[in-house]
């Protein structure tokens, strides 16, 4: 039997002068060269997906077939590659994911796969590293830049945790009229903490992003005597820069009263917060026997809730180093008070409970508005003397609200003794204004001197640098104290 001649005709239309075929699908009219049988399947294999075979029974026909194909849903990608990488780096970074996960071929691989293939990059646990080590630079020097020449302020605060310790520094600054804050160094100590090995540490940190210890306006801590100490040394430390300085001219030099060179404008800050949880604390120890009861209630309904006997929310249990978590815990007592007055082992002292929730909720809303982003130390003033009035319709009938009302203006007195809070304070108009009874005659002119040689320091370390990052703004350093 001799060989089947395929059939042209039915798939191209050959001419002979050019010796061309051309296709003779209208959408396609694609040309081949010559009139090959395999030329012609291939292409229709190709181009339009249609396998063109032999048939089997010699009738010198072809049976033509479609290609089945797999569906493939072509991903839309509205991300460049920066952010792609971006998003990458977030998840270890903000959500805490392990590296490890880079490697995971089973399942996280294959849902980046499409992305990787766009963007022509590879991920793995290693190489990510390394982008996230370039990305820290990038944001050291964009930070570098952006507190250039500008006063600034640190928060600092160490935490212990299944021993190890880390020492955790916040610079914070005002652009663009509002407050920004970075955290410049999470570092993790081996050293003892004293106030000269923590000055070390924060010295490094500082140098890494290029910041002067002329340039910093304040220090906001907490009551540890090592981290206070650390920032007195700091203090001292720039006051000496400024002893030193020979060329330095004052608009207040001629005056007896007050030094020719500019003194330090360096403040040890007590932080806002720290402030109101020892408030709170001077209230909470003269009381700690009728806690301790409702702390045990606690802990025996707990109990019940996790064994299956009861079926009710479970209710908080404090955490000593958190006072807030102590009204939480009183305060999810009452949320199941019809429960606990069916059981005859259980006694709750009603009276304690009423009276210590009364006392304690104004303070309890004041550190809740501690955690606003944008808020200056005359927000925190406000919220201090709004928990004040409060308190004193209470007092009447309270002696916890009476209690915790005295230990507030004790703590208040340490506050208003702090020349970069009094500060704020007169450049704030809802405090100062004619007449006002918030601010005495020598708080004023203490406010007054501090501002003086804020101004004499800004003039000194230089105008803050316009730059790619953003605008520069007037520093308002006396605003933009740190709060926690």
């Amino acid at each position: 039997m001799g060989k089947r001649e395929f059939n042209v005709e039915r798939y191209v239309k050959y001419e002979e002068s050019t010796k061309k075929s051309k296709c003779i699908i209208q959408t396609c009219k694609r040309e081949l060269s010559g009139k090959s049988a395999a030329n012609i399947r291939r292409h229709y294999k190709l181009v339009h997906k249609t396998d063109i075979m032999d048939n089997s029974d010699g009738s010198g026909s072809e049976i033509i077939s479609k290609i089945q194909r797999k569906t493939v849903t072509k991903l839309n990608c509205s991300l460049n590659k920066a952010g792609f990488l971006r998003c990458c780096m977030g998840l270890i970074t903000k959500k805490n994911i392990p590296f490890r996960i880079f490697d995971d071929e089973e399942y996280f691989k294959k849902l980046i796969e499409p992305y990787e293939q766009i963007f022509q990059t590879n991920l793995n646990s290693k190489n990510i590293v390394t982008i996230l080590d370039k990305a820290s630079k990038q944001i050291k020097e964009k930070i570098a830049q952006l507190v250039k020449n500008r006063m600034v302020s640190l928060k600092i605060d160490i935490a212990t945790r299944m021993e190890r310790s880390v020492l955790g520094v916040n610079l914070q600054y005002i652009r663009d009229y509002k407050i920004h804050i970075n955290t410049i160094g999470m570092i993790e100590t081996t050293k003892r903490h004293t106030a000269e090995n923590l000055k070390e540490e924060i010295l490094k940190c500082l140098t890494e992003y290029g910041i002067s210890i002329n340039q910093i306006y304040s220090s906001t801590t907490d009551n540890g005597a090592n981290v206070v100490r650390m920032s007195k040394l700091l203090q001292e430390m720039q006051q000496d820069n400024f002893s030193n300085d020979e060329d330095i001219e004052t608009d207040y030099a001629e005056s007896n009263s007050i030094q020719s060179q500019i003194a330090s404008v360096f403040s040890v800050v007590r932080c806002a917060a720290h402030t109101i949880k020892l408030a709170a604390y001077d209230v909470l120890k003269t009381i700690e026997g009728d806690i301790k009861e409702c702390r045990n209630i606690v802990k025996k309904l707990r109990t019940s809730v996790r064994s299956g006997n009861v079926e009710i929310s479970l209710p908080c249990l404090d955490n000593a180093t958190r006072w807030n978590s102590t009204y939480d815990m009183i305060n999810s007592i009452i949320s199941i008070r019809d429960y606990i007055d069916n059981l005859s082992h259980i006694n709750v002292n009603c009276i304690f409970v009423h009276n210590f929730l009364a006392a304690f909720h104004p303070i309890a809303k004041c550190t809740l508005k501690l955690q606003h982003e944008q808020y200056i130390i005359g927000d925190f003033f406000r919220d201090w003397l709004t928990c004040e009035l409060e308190l004193k319709k209470l007092v009447s009938t309270n002696s916890y609200a009476e209690a915790l009302l005295n230990a507030m203006k004790k703590r208040k007195d340490t506050l208003m003794g702090n020349n970069a809070f009094i500060a704020a304070l007169y450049m704030d108009p809802r405090f100062n204004f004619d007449n006002t009874p918030l601010l005495s005659y020598d708080q004023k002119q203490a406010a007054v001197d501090n501002l003086i040689r804020t101004r004499d320091m800004i003039n000194k370390i230089g105008k803050p640098s316009e730059d790619q990052y953003g605008n520069s703004s007037p520093d308002l350093a006396t605003q933009s104290l740190p709060q926690d």
